[in-house]
């Protein structure tokens, strides 16, 4: 009786821990890397189940899986990038977590989904969107690809004056509202809607 008291103190504990351990994501961070910057993406976008998403730059492929799996299957997750070895390694990685993700290569400014059918584009400003040309080039195909009042959600590395000059280029690129969110963790977060046509 003892040793079954012994026991069942013991394997409640040990139950407890672990139960700890996997919520404060210890075992998931040394496995997959550090998870803050996905989960920072998918609390500034407010990605949603059920809604269109396009990812504009797959540099970070946890980005498209992160938000992919967000809208769910319900949804629809598409990811663009002018390089194929990108988009390569951003649909494989989609596809080992997971993810139904359409992936596909195109030049910048160029998206290869329906236009003004998507109810977010996140558009990452990094890797070949990190100058302002590329960059430009990628939120004109972004105003093209999102419904009227979508939103679009762009991600850069962060400086002190790249806000105003982000806020700029979205303006520029046909939206509204442009704000910088917030600056976190080395990344800028800006939001801008797309203005209606009346």
């Amino acid at each position: 009786m003892i040793w079954d008291g012994w026991f069942f103190t013991a394997r409640h504990y040990i139950t407890m821990g672990l139960r700890n351990l996997f919520a404060d994501n210890v075992i998931v961070r040394l496995v997959r890397g550090d998870s803050s910057q996905a989960d920072m993406a998918v609390s500034m976008t407010g990605v949603k189940l059920g809604e269109r998403l396009l990812v504009m730059g797959l540099s970070d492929p946890r980005l498209l899986q992160t938000l992919g799996a967000k809208v769910g299957l319900t949804g629809r997750a598409c990811g663009t990038d002018p390089s194929p070895d990108v988009t390569s390694r951003a649909a494989r990685y989609a596809e080992k977590e997971g993810v139904l993700a359409e992936v596909e290569t195109s030049p910048l400014g160029v998206v290869p989904f329906e236009a003004g059918t998507f109810d977010v584009v996140v558009v990452r400003a990094a890797g070949a969107l990190a100058s302002e040309g590329p960059l430009h080039l990628a939120l004109e195909g972004a105003t093209a690809a999102l419904r009227e009042g979508g939103r679009c959600e762009l991600i850069a590395d962060s400086s002190p004056e790249r806000g105003p000059t982000l806020v700029t280029l979205l303006g520029d690129a046909g939206f509204r509202g442009s704000r910088v969110l917030t600056d976190r963790g080395g990344l800028l977060y800006v939001e801008a809607v797309k203005r209606s046509r009346a």
